[in-house]
């Protein structure tokens, strides 16, 4: 809902139609069913939504968009007018996206996937930021040890993640954490999500299928070779992240 000039901003019909499949929730754990025709308290269907109020809801987003940015900018233009823009570190990030109809979904957490995980993350810091953009992984655990790495503080020895600042950031691959207890692993290649409480899980071949329409462990009788050694790779992380008594 946001405010004018932004609500009108976009035409709705000219909007761009979410990527999904035919019959894709079925291939999916049979909890993301569940979780999206009964969302929550309130029991509302998020599934099965009209192509005209997608459209509508994605202009709208848009529309957000467009108004954080002025924002943004504003924030930018103080800071300088006062002197402060040297002095200050400017960090723009998310805790998630949404589906805006991808997957036949809306709002967050039900399907770990990019619609919904990766999320814009901007630094700036004239003078001590140089201007570029990095292609390895990076996750919002990085923030804390790049914040306090910035203003000269001790980071925890038991830290998770890395300091943004002195390396770009993981290299080849991320592992995230989506409530209630889902764990994704991407690389480049690989999106396979761990489902500890559902009778499969979700692994994507980003490759030939970038919009991760196509679940690989569905109806199969053992898991793909592939998503068993992702699995292996997140319990190990877990069990490497899990500060000792």
């Amino acid at each position: 809902d946001p405010p004018e000039p932004y609500a009108s901003m976009h035409n709705p019909v000219a909007m761009s139609l979410p990527h999904r499949a035919e019959g894709e929730l079925d291939r999916l754990p049979p909890s993301v069913r569940q979780d999206a025709t009964a969302f929550g308290r309130e029991k509302m269907n998020l599934w099965g939504i009209p192509d005209t109020e997608i459209r509508r809801m994605r202009a709208l987003y848009y529309g957000n968009v467009a108004l954080i940015d002025v924002w943004v900018g504003r924030v930018l233009e103080v800071l300088k007018q006062h002197g402060m823009e040297e002095k200050t570190l400017v960090v723009f990030t998310s805790d998630h996206g949404d589906y805006l109809g991808d997957h036949d979904l809306i709002w967050k957490g039900l399907l770990p996937s990019d619609a919904d995980m990766k999320v814009p993350l901007l630094m700036r810091w004239p003078g001590k930021i140089e201007s570029r953009g990095c292609e390895e992984f990076a996750t919002g655990v990085d923030l804390m040890p790049t914040i306090l790495s910035a203003v000269g503080m001790a980071v925890p020895t038991q830290c998770q993640g890395r300091n943004l600042l002195a390396a770009c950031g993981h290299a080849d691959h991320a592992i995230m954490f989506s409530e209630p207890n889902k764990w994704r692993y991407r690389d480049a290649k690989w999106s396979y999500t761990w489902w500890p409480d559902q009778p499969f899980d979700t692994l994507y071949d980003l490759t030939a299928d970038p919009e991760e329409l196509n679940n690989l462990c569905y109806e199969c009788d053992e898991p793909p070779p592939v998503a068993q050694q992702l699995k292996i790779r997140i319990q190990e992380w877990l069990n490497n992240s899990t500060p000792k008594p």
